[in-house]
């Protein structure tokens, strides 16, 4: 596995995450992705893990060279939050995967064995992720059609795309992975 992240201290506590993984060895960490092109070449890791800053249009335009440099390796992004994430998916850099930075450590090391099987993780487009924020703060479907301006019939077909790109079967599961992987974040008043 090839670390590319700008922030040695997110660095540091990816690292430490994925030590505990004995399936995972991570060979080379770096802060300067001009790099990383050189690095994919001489490794051939399977997974790179790129960490996004808030210049995700930078970042999509060296990521691209290392998903087509034909050594099979499955590119991981980690978006500071989802805005970024929503223009990475315009960006289209090809990623096996997206997260945002504060997916919790197993649920990284899950989606990092997941990838490295073959498993692609489609993006949701920007109205798919308001429509599970949504569900995950308990809204109805009548009340997230409502504070979104679109019929009800509309947001059951985002929450079905939702779970089809999300791999799961209900709402439920669908509520529980944007908690793990940091999209949703439990509002308690």
């Amino acid at each position: 596995m090839l670390i590319i992240e700008r922030s040695p201290v997110y660095r540091a506590g990816l690292r430490h995450a994925l030590e505990r993984a004995p399936d995972i060895q991570i060979q080379i960490e770096t802060a300067d992705p001009t790099h990383a092109a050189e690095y994919v070449r001489a490794l051939h890791p399977h997974i790179i893990l790129l960490g996004l800053d808030p210049y995700a249009r930078v970042a999509g335009a060296f990521a691209r060279p290392l998903t087509f440099s034909g050594n099979g390796s499955k590119l991981i992004a980690l978006a500071e939050n989802a805005a970024s994430r929503q223009e990475l998916a315009m960006v289209d850099m090809r990623a096996a995967a997206f997260a945002l930075k504060t997916i919790a450590g197993d649920a990284l090391i899950d989606l990092i064995r997941r990838c490295a099987g073959g498993a692609r993780s489609a993006a949701l487009s920007p109205r798919e992720t308001q429509v599970l924020q949504c569900a995950a703060g308990g809204e109805s479907n009548k009340r997230i059609a409502y504070a979104l301006n679109i019929r009800e019939k509309t947001v059951k077909n985002h929450l079905t795309s939702v779970f089809r790109k999300l791999g799961v079967a209900n709402r439920t599961q669908a509520v529980m992975r944007a908690f793990n992987h940091g999209w949703a974040r439990l509002q308690i008043e």
